[in-house]
């Protein structure tokens, strides 16, 4: 069974840097590439937020919203995949109105 992650991170580098591995590029003994570098993702599932606003009942052009704080991101684990790493990340408790939900 999945288990579903609501995560707030500091910002988009502390996330990525959880969420995704990085793999050096590869050189040969005479320093040509022969793959560059990427990334992969650690999770299956990863629904990226970013910032979150303050819902406003009525929107006022006067007044722009106001961003919360951290970098929001929603994983839903899959039983093969290590949920550990997003532990000190998650929202506790869980929102009770999701600004997105998984299909």
């Amino acid at each position: 069974m999945y288990q579903d992650f609501f995560l707030k991170f500091t910002d988009e580098t502390a996330a990525n840097a959880v969420l995704y591995t990085t793999h050096a590029e590869v050189l040969d003994e005479e320093g040509n590439v022969v793959s560059e570098a990427y990334t992969t993702p650690n999770y299956i599932n990863i629904d990226v937020l970013g910032i979150l606003y303050q819902k406003q009942e009525i929107p006022d052009p006067e007044n722009p919203p106001i961003p919360l704080e951290g970098w929001h991101v929603n994983v839903r684990v899959m039983p093969d995949e290590d949920s550990a790493p997003l532990n000190a990340f998650e929202v506790s408790p869980a929102p009770s109105v999701w600004r997105r939900i998984w299909a």
